[in-house]
């Protein structure tokens, strides 16, 4: 979730709420101020909404995103793009829970 030249801090969040669902308690324009890693769990069906929110919050659409579902099992498969794309991947994909997204520079990152 860190690496010493791309993120100095990661942060995990739900995404079951929508941005501006009157439930939402997070602020995602000052998520994507902090420009460090972001973790979203259960975050599949507000995806689109939710990448929305952190491209008009300032995070640029070409930030790195990843999909890892159903992780650390024989099962595992992960997909990456960009903010922008993401959430398209993830429905042209068919992506089902559980999985975790992670948006920020790591999710650029192929470590072998």
């Amino acid at each position: 979730m860190t690496h010493r030249t791309l993120s100095q801090g990661f942060t995990v969040v739900s995404g079951h709420v929508p941005p501006g669902d009157p439930r939402s308690q997070l602020d995602w324009k000052a998520l994507a101020a902090t420009r460090t890693t972001l973790v979203l769990l259960m975050a599949v069906k507000c995806l689109p909404e939710i990448t929305e929110a952190l491209i008009d919050g300032g995070l640029p659409a070409l930030t790195p995103a990843a999909i890892v579902a159903e992780g650390s099992t024989a099962r595992q498969q992960s997909w990456t793009g960009t903010l922008a794309d993401i959430a398209a991947i993830s429905e042209a994909s068919s992506v089902r829970p559980p999985a975790i997204v992670v948006i920020g520079d790591v999710a650029g990152l192929r470590l072998t």
